[in-house]
């Protein structure tokens, strides 16, 4: 049975969301995600405290949350467009969603709307097929959840003075639904039986440090029967001396460089902007703290 409640405060929102995978989140089961992890939603849902996450992609969204609003009832004055202002949940799947908006349409009948913003360069990127697949699923889970006709994704391309307003119709699609369904399901059953999900070691750094922030004293580990740990440190140690030695060579590149400069502030060189100026660099004391160092280094075998 779905249950909707309304939002009374953000302390309330946040604590209805905890219990679910929220429709924002689904495209992270699939890697899909630009902002989390299946291991980041897997450390949230189990209590590891992780540092709060605020990009300016999210804080502009926030901000322009509204505006999107406006645009689209000023671009489709035959909609009626509605502020969501509660959070749904289907209690057994553990799925959730906070809808943006609500749409009635003559035709169609009751639909979602889910707004998002973009620069032209994002837009032009991410957005040339469609909505990206993360947004895709999560205004299907929004749809499901509110057994809505048809939804729609409309994204507000901001760039200085000017804002392109584009919108993107989503059909219901069973086969979707089922998947969501079943992929949500089986990271439930791998929380409740203890299992962690595949770390992504391209993304999931911060992730790692978090949860190992502070070593046993004292504890050692023993992986001389890991046989992927050896590769592992050789490729360590060769991309570290690659890094400096590269970084040697920058340093003499860089030197010949300001050498021909001499004097000049700037330099005129086809194809290049080219400067050395002086700046001041303010005074500053790092605060003193506790983080865990990362050391390799080869044993010479007899």
């Amino acid at each position: 049975m779905i249950e909707r409640h309304d939002i009374a405060s953000r302390e309330q929102w946040l604590a209805l969301r905890r219990q679910d995978i929220t429709a924002s989140g689904v495209g992270a089961l699939f890697g899909l995600h630009p902002y989390q992890t299946a291991a980041g939603l897997w450390a949230e849902k189990t209590g590891v405290e992780l540092p709060k996450r605020d990009t300016a992609d999210l804080r502009r969204g926030r901000i322009l949350e509204g505006a999107v609003g406006k645009a689209v009832e000023e671009q489709r004055p035959d909609w009626r467009v509605t502020k969501a202002t509660y959070y749904i949940r289907d209690p057994e799947a553990r799925i959730g969603a906070t809808p943006d908006y609500l749409i009635m349409d003559a035709i169609r009948g009751r639909g979602v709307m889910q707004t998002k913003t973009a620069n032209p360069r994002e837009f032009d990127r991410a957005w040339g097929d469609g909505p990206p697949m993360w947004i895709m699923l999560q205004v299907l889970t929004e749809m499901m959840l509110e057994s809505a006709a048809w939804g729609v994704v409309a994204c507000l391309v901001v760039d200085g003075y000017t804002f392109d307003l584009h919108l993107f119709d989503v059909a219901r699609h069973g086969g979707a639904e089922t998947r969501i369904r079943e992929t949500v399901a089986a990271f439930w059953a791998a929380v409740d039986a203890g299992k962690e999900p595949q770390i992504d070691y391209e993304r999931d750094g911060p992730l790692i440090a978090q949860m190992y922030r502070a070593p046993r004293r004292g504890e050692v580990v023993d992986l001389r029967g890991d046989n992927e740990i050896p590769e592992l440190l050789d490729r360590h140690l060769s991309l570290k001396a690659f890094i400096e030695s590269a970084q040697a060579e920058l340093v003499t590149v860089d030197n010949e460089i300001k050498h021909k400069l001499g004097d000049a502030e700037v330099a005129q060189v086809t194809g290049y902007k080219l400067s050395w100026k002086q700046q001041e660099q303010a005074g500053y004391t790092v605060a003193p703290r506790k983080q865990r160092v990362l050391r390799v280094s080869a044993i010479e075998q007899r």
